[in-house]
C-alpha cells in the first residue's frame, strides 16, 4: 500500500492547500481502512478534535479523501481567534496547527505521522514551505507612509533575515545617509517573525537634529538580498486615514491604509406591530456601512485591495477607542489594471461585524 502522505517521513511543514487530498493506493478491492486524524493546538500536546474514520478501497483498490484544506485552515482561524484575543489586542502573526495521522489496514498494519499545517487560501496552491522560505511576499516596493503611522513586516520561513534599513535624512539644510541593522521579534512560533519598521523607530535611529525622508528596508538571507521596501515619509496629512488590517493569502495579517473622506449610510429595518390606537416599531435593526477611498495607488494596491475582499477575517482600527473591530466587507470597486495602468482609486464599503 502506498499513501500521498508518506507515513515514512515522521513530520514535515505543509500549506493547508497543499493537504487539501490524502489518498491511499495499491489496497485490495473492496478492502477497509481505519484512519485516525487528531489535531493539535499548534505544537502542543493540547488535542483540539480527533475522529476515526473507515474508508473502502473502490475497484481500483484505492482510496481518495478530498476538501481537507478549508478543514484546516478554520481550526487555524478559530485558534488564532482564541490564542490572540483579536477582539483587545491588534491583529498579530498568526499560528499553524499539529495534525497526527494513525491508519489500521485489514492485515493490522500500522504507521503514524504528523504534520504542522499553515494557512493559504485555494489561489495559492502552487506555494511550497522552500519557496516561503525564500521569498518575503509582504512589502510592496514602494509604500508611501508618515509620522505616527505604524508599519510592520512579516517573514515567514524558519531561516535566519537580516534586515537593514538604509535612510535617507534632511539635517541643518543638507541631505544626509545612513545604514542601520534591525532586530527581529520572534513570535510565539518560530516559523514567522515580525520587526516594527515604523517611521518614529526608524527616526530614533538618527542623530539628534536629522528629519526623516525616506527608508528603504532590505531584507538579506545570508549574503543575499531577498526582498526590499522604500518607505516615503509624507510630509503633509490627510484629513483623514484609517488602517485597514487582513489575514492575507499567506494566512499573515497585513496592514493597509485607507485614505480620504468616509461616507456612511443608514439603513434601519423594524417589525411593526399595533400598540393601542398607534403602530409601534419593534426590534429596531439599525445598520452602518461605511465607505471608504484608498486614495490613488499602482497594481500593488489593488492587489491588496482584492486581498481583503477575499480575506475571512478583517480589522479596522477604530482611533476614538483605541482599539480593532472586526468589519464585514460588503462590496469594493475595483479598476482594472493592465501593465500600462497608473495611479487610480480602490473603494471598500464595509459595516462593523456583529459580535454573538
Amino acid at each position: 500500500m502506498t499513501s500521498s502522505l508518506n507515513f515514512s517521513t515522521a513530520t514535515a511543514d505543509l500549506l493547508a492547500g497543499e493537504l487539501d487530498t490524502i489518498s491511499f493506493a495499491q489496497l485490495t478491492p473492496g478492502e477497509s481502512l481505519k484512519l485516525t486524524t487528531t489535531v493539535y493546538d499548534g505544537d502542543t500536546s493540547t488535542v483540539l478534535d480527533t475522529w476515526t474514520t473507515t474508508f473502502v478501497a473502490d475497484a481500483d483498490g484505492s482510496i481518495a479523501i478530498h476538501h481537507l484544506a478549508s478543514l484546516w485552515r478554520n481550526y487555524i482561524i478559530s485558534r488564532r481567534r482564541r490564542d490572540d484575543a483579536l477582539a483587545t489586542q491588534p491583529p498579530s502573526l498568526p499560528g499553524g496547527i499539529k495534525v497526527g495521522f494513525t491508519y489500521l489496514a485489514e492485515d493490522t498494519t500500522t504507521a503514524t505521522c504528523a504534520r504542522r499545517i499553515w494557512y493559504t487560501r485555494d489561489d495559492i496552491l502552487t506555494a511550497t514551505v522552500a519557496l516561503m522560505n525564500d521569498k518575503v511576499p509582504f512589502l510592496a516596493r514602494k509604500k508611501r507612509t508618515f509620522t505616527g503611522a505604524k508599519e510592520r513586516i512579516y517573514v515567514i520561513g524558519p531561516s535566519a533575515r537580516t534586515i537593514k534599513v538604509e535612510t535617507l535624512y534632511l539635517r541643518n539644510g543638507a541631505i544626509g545617509t545612513s545604514t542601520h541593522t534591525l532586530s527581529t521579534n520572534v513570535s510565539s512560533d518560530s516559523f514567522a517573525r515580525s520587526t516594527d519598521v515604523s517611521p518614529s523607530r526608524i527616526q530614533s535611529l538618527l542623530t539628534s537634529g536629522a528629519s526623516l525622508r525616506e527608508y528603504t528596508v532590505q531584507i538579506y538571507s545570508g549574503a543575499d538580498l531577498v526582498d526590499s521596501c522604500r518607505y516615503i515619509v509624507e510630509q503633509s496629512h490627510y484629513a483623514q486615514r484609517v488602517q485597514v488590517a487582513w489575514l492575507n493569502r499567506w494566512g499573515v495579517y497585513e496592514t493597509l491604509w485607507l485614505i480620504g473622506a468616509e461616507q456612511i449610510k443608514t439603513d434601519r429595518s423594524a417589525d411593526y406591530g399595533i400598540t393601542g390606537d398607534h403602530y409601534a416599531a419593534l426590534d429596531v435593526d439599525v445598520t452602518e456601512t461605511f465607505q471608504q477611498s484608498s486614495g490613488y495607488g499602482g497594481r500593488v494596491m489593488a492587489d491588496q485591495v482584492r486581498d481583503i475582499a477575499a480575506s475571512p477575517d478583517v480589522w479596522r482600527y477604530d482611533h476614538a477607542h483605541s482599539r480593532w473591530q472586526r468589519i464585514t466587507v460588503t462590496a469594493t470597486d475595483i479598476p482594472r489594471t493592465t501593465p500600462t495602468s497608473e495611479a487610480h482609486a480602490c473603494t471598500i464599503s464595509y459595516r462593523i461585524a456583529r459580535q454573538y
